[in-house]
C-alpha cells in the first residue's frame, strides 16, 4: 500500500497465474474500526483485482488474512495494531474466507480458547457492510433465512475513497505521520481537462486507461499512501 508500483503488480500476476506463489499485501493499521478499515480494504482489493489478482465468488473477492502483531479483533492487552472490535465479521462480510492469525502461543493475544467465534474485547453489535443494492438485498434476504433478529443489526454502505467527505478520507489515511488534504480549486476553462482525469482515475468503468496513466505517471507521483 504505501509502495504502490502498478508495473510489479502486473508481472507478478503473470507468475500468480502460472502457479509459482500469491502475492500479499501489507496495510498498516492502527485507532481504527470498521467504519475507517473497511473501505481501506475494499480500495485497495479493487486495485489489486485490476491487475489480476484477487478471485472472487460472484461480486465478492476471496482472499486470505493474517494479522500483524497478532492482534486480530482488538486481541492486544494494550490495545494497539487495530481497535477494531468486530474486525472477523467485517472480514466474512468484505470476502475473507480464512483467517490465519493463530495461534500465536505464547503472545499474550492467543485466545484462551480454541474453534470458537472470536469478538474481540466486547460484544458488539452485528454490522453488515453491502457494496451496492443487490448486495442488500442479497444480505437482506441471508439475515431473515437465518432468523437473525430484526434490530440486532445494522446495515452499511461502503464508500469508495472517490466520494468521501474530507473527514472521513482524513480519518482513512494510511500514514498519520504524514497525510495531509489539500484543497483543489480550477477554472472554468480547465473543466473537460480536470473531469476527463478525474473519470480516468475514478470511473469503474476506466480500469484499463488508469493502469496505463499510472505507469506513465508513477515515478513522478507525491503520495501519502
Amino acid at each position: 500500500g504505501e509502495e504502490y508500483r502498478p508495473h510489479f503488480l502486473d508481472q507478478l500476476a503473470k507468475l500468480a497465474r502460472a502457479g509459482f506463489g500469491e502475492v500479499e499485501f501489507h496495510l498498516h493499521h492502527d485507532n481504527d474500526t470498521a467504519h475507517t478499515l473497511a473501505p481501506r480494504i475494499v480500495h485497495h482489493l479493487k486495485t489489486f483485482a485490476e491487475h489480476g489478482h484477487i478471485s472472487r465468488a460472484g461480486k465478492k473477492f476471496l482472499w486470505a488474512f493474517i494479522h500483524g502483531n497478532w492482534s486480530l479483533a482488538n486481541g492486544r492487552p494494550d490495545g494497539r495494531w487495530c481497535g477494531v472490535d468486530d474486525e472477523l465479521v467485517m472480514l466474512h462480510q468484505l470476502g475473507c474466507y480464512v483467517d490465519l492469525t493463530f495461534p500465536s502461543a505464547p503472545d499474550p493475544c492467543q485466545p484462551d480458547k480454541v474453534e470458537v467465534p472470536s469478538q474481540g474485547k466486547g460484544k458488539p453489535a452485528r454490522r453488515v457492510y453491502c457494496l451496492d443494492e443487490d448486495e442488500l438485498e442479497e444480505t437482506l434476504s441471508a439475515l431473515k433465512k437465518d432468523k437473525v433478529r430484526e434490530g440486532s443489526w445494522e446495515i452499511s454502505r461502503f464508500k469508495g475513497l472517490g466520494e468521501m467527505n474530507p473527514e472521513q478520507l482524513w480519518e482513512t489515511s494510511m500514514n498519520p505521520d504524514s497525510r495531509r488534504l489539500v484543497r483543489m480549486e480550477f477554472s472554468s476553462a480547465n473543466y473537460l481537462k480536470v473531469k476527463g482525469i478525474f473519470e480516468k482515475l475514478m470511473d469503474a468503468g476506466e480500469a484499463e486507461e488508469r493502469r496505463n496513466w499510472m505507469r506513465e505517471h508513477w515515478k513522478s507521483v507525491e503520495a501519502d499512501v
